[in-house]
C-alpha cells in the first residue's frame, strides 16, 4: 500500500473514532430526554414539549452516522453467498464493482439530500425552533462520510478475508 493510501486510512479511522463517539453521545442524549419526557408526564403531569422531536432529529443523524460507521466495519446488509464460491479474482471484481454502485448510491442521496436541506433552510422545527436544515443535513454529511469510508474499503482490503470484505 502507497504511503498516501495509509495517510487515508488513518485519517478515516480518526473519523470513524469520532462518529462512534457521536453515536454514543446521540445515544445517552435520547435516552436521557425519553426517560426525563416519560417522569415529567407519569410522575410530575407535566409534558417537555422538545423531547419527541430532539429524539427524532438524534435518531435520523444516529441512523446517517451509523451507516457511515457500518460502511467502513463491513457490517451492512450484504448478500455473501456469491463471493464466498468465487475465485480470488472474481471476488475482487464483485467487491470493487459493489463499492462503485456504493459510491453512485452515495452521490445521488448526496445530491438530492443537499437539495432538500437547501429548501428547508428557512422552515424552523414546531418544537425546537430550529432550522430543519438541522436534521435534513444528516443526509447529505452522511453520504459523504459513507463514501469516504467505501474509499477506505477499497484500498484497504484484508489479506484474511480472502481478498475482500
Amino acid at each position: 500500500m502507497h504511503k498516501l493510501g495509509k495517510v487515508y486510512l488513518g485519517i478515516t479511522d480518526k473519523m470513524n473514532k469520532l462518529i462512534s463517539i457521536l453515536l454514543a453521545l446521540f445515544l445517552i442524549v435520547m435516552v436521557l430526554v425519553i426517560f426525563s419526557q416519560v417522569f415529567a408526564r407519569f410522575i410530575l403531569e407535566d409534558s417537555i414539549t422538545w423531547s419527541e422531536e430532539l429524539s427524532r432529529f438524534l435518531m435520523i443523524w444516529g441512523v446517517f452516522l451509523g451507516v457511515a460507521y457500518a460502511s467502513k466495519k463491513g457490517q451492512l446488509i450484504a448478500v455473501e453467498v456469491l463471493p464466498h464460491y468465487l475465485p480470488q479474482k472474481a471476488k475482487l471484481v464483485v467487491h470493487y464493482t459493489v463499492q462503485v454502485l456504493s459510491i453512485i448510491f452515495c452521490g445521488f442521496f448526496f445530491v438530492y439530500g443537499l437539495m432538500m436541506t437547501l429548501e428547508v433552510t428557512h422552515q424552523t422545527s414546531p418544537a425546537l425552533g430550529i432550522s430543519m436544515a438541522v436534521p435534513y443535513s444528516a443526509i447529505p454529511i452522511g453520504m459523504v462520510l459513507m463514501l469516504l469510508n467505501i474509499v477506505a474499503t477499497m484500498i484497504d482490503i484484508p489479506e484474511d478475508r480472502g481478498g475482500v470484505n
